[in-house]
């Protein structure tokens, strides 16, 4: 994941059905911590389980430093039923212009 963009993570899950679960996909670095649920995530079911993608804003990515940040996802069904995936590691690559950028359509 690059500074100061908006990307969508995926998340490939396999063997879980998400249909009215509650999800949480954490991104922590240090004391920063960012946490998205349903409403930040587009799920979209495959044949194997589903596709997860987290959408973050420039500011959320530029909270970030270069390094290392780790990602998990927990969820929650209607019968209380929780689980989570293992803890992963993705790369924060650095911008060299700081700050969030603006369309000029002139």
């Amino acid at each position: 994941m690059r500074r100061g963009t908006t990307p969508t993570l995926p998340i490939r899950v396999i063997g879980t059905d998400f249909d009215g679960c509650t999800l949480y996909v954490t991104l922590e670095q240090g004391a920063l911590q960012i946490t998205k649920t349903n409403d930040d995530l587009s799920i979209t079911p495959t044949e194997e389980g589903a596709m997860v993608g987290v959408f973050l804003s420039q500011e959320e990515t530029l909270s970030f430093k270069k390094g290392t940040a780790s990602i998990q996802m927990r969820w929650i069904n209607s019968s209380g039923i929780a689980d989570g995936s293992a803890v992963a590691r993705i790369e924060i690559k650095d911008i060299l212009l700081e700050g969030v950028i603006e369309y000029d359509a002139d």
